[in-house]
C-alpha cells in the first residue's frame, strides 16, 4: 500500500466514514474556524476530527488538522512512514480530494448535472497534468543535450506540473495555465523547453505532421493556482525564492528542500 493510500485509509477512519462515498459529519462552522484563527483555541481534535472543507487546503485550521493527523499516523505504528512532516504534507495534498467528495455528497437532484461537471473538470485537469509530466519526461530522449536530466525527471511527480483550467467560449475550449506561487520561474522556463522538444517529435523531417492527436494547446494566464499545495522534497531552486523566504522556519523545514541542481540547458537545445 502506497503512503497516499495509507493516508486515505486513515482519513476515512478518523472522519468516521465507511468509504469515500459516505456522508461527512458536520463541518466546523465559520465562527469556530474564525475563532481558532484568532485565538488558537477550539481547533481540530482526534475525537472529533474535522477538516475545513470549505477553506483552503493549507489554511490555519487544516494545517493544524494535518499535524494532528500526521502525529497519530506515526504514533499508531500501523503504517510505514515515521516522519510527521512528510505525512502532514501528504494529508494536505489529500484535502482537495476530500473537498470533491464533500461536494458530491451534498448534491441535490436539481444541482447534480452542474456539480458533476465541476468534479469531472477537476479530475480531467488532474489527468492532463499526469499526461503532461509523461510527455515531458519522455522528451529526455529527443536531444542529447537533455539526456542528463533523466534522473531528475524520475524524481519529479506530476504534482510539480502546472495545472490548467478549461475555458469554454463560442463552442470552443481553451486551456489556461494557472501559476503556482511556490514554483520558481527558472523551473517554469526549464519545463517549457521539454514541451517544445516533445512537439518536435510530432513532425516528420519534411515538415509534415505525424499521425495521431497533438497535445492540447495551453495558454499562459495570470490565474493563480489556489487548489494545490507545494510539493516537498524538491531541489531548493525549484521553490520561488521570495515565496520560500516568506515561510517560517517550521514550514521551510517541512518542505525538506534538497540541494539545488543545475538545470541550465545547452545552447544547442535552446536554438
Amino acid at each position: 500500500m502506497t503512503q497516499q493510500s495509507q493516508v486515505r485509509k486513515l482519513a476515512l477512519h478518523l472522519m468516521k466514514r465507511k468509504d469515500r462515498n459516505a456522508p461527512f459529519s458536520p463541518l466546523p462552522t465559520t465562527q469556530v474556524v474564525e475563532s481558532f484563527e484568532k485565538t488558537g483555541a477550539g481547533g481540530p481534535t482526534l475525537d472529533n476530527f474535522r477538516v475545513n472543507i470549505l477553506g483552503k487546503p493549507a489554511d490555519k485550521w487544516n494545517k493544524a488538522a494535518a499535524q494532528l493527523f500526521a502525529a497519530y499516523f506515526v504514533e499508531s505504528g500501523w503504517f510505514s512512514c515515521a516522519e510527521v512532516d512528510v505525512v502532514a504534507q501528504a494529508f494536505t495534498r489529500h484535502i482537495p480530494a476530500l473537498q470533491r467528495q464533500y461536494k458530491r455528497s451534498c448534491q441535490v437532484e436539481d444541482e447534480r448535472p452542474e456539480d458533476e461537471l465541476d468534479i469531472a473538470d477537476a479530475e480531467a485537469a488532474d489527468a492532463r497534468r499526469r499526461s503532461l509530466r509523461t510527455r515531458r519526461a519522455e522528451s529526455c530522449d529527443v536531444h542529447p543535450g537533455v539526456r542528463k536530466f533523466r534522473e531528475l525527471w524520475e524524481s519529479l511527480t506530476y504534482e510539480v506540473m502546472s495545472s490548467d483550467e478549461a475555458e469554454h467560449r463560442g463552442g470552443k475550449t481553451r486551456y489556461l495555465v494557472t501559476k503556482m506561487p511556490w514554483r520558481s520561474p527558472e523551473v517554469t522556463d526549464f519545463l517549457r523547453v521539454f514541451d517544445k522538444l516533445h512537439l518536435s517529435t510530432r513532425f516528420k523531417t519534411n515538415g509534415g505532421a505525424r499521425r495521431g492527436a497533438f497535445p492540447h494547446r495551453r495558454y499562459p494566464s495570470s490565474r493563480i493556482d489556489t487548489k494545490t499545495s507545494p510539493v516537498p522534497g524538491l531541489p531548493k531552486n525549484f521553490y520561488d525564492e521570495i515565496w520560500f523566504s516568506s515561510l517560517n522556519v517550521g514550514e521551510q523545514k517541512a518542505l525538506r528542500p534538497l540541494p539545488s541542481v543545475d538545470i541550465a540547458l545547452p545552447a544547442a537545445v535552446l536554438a
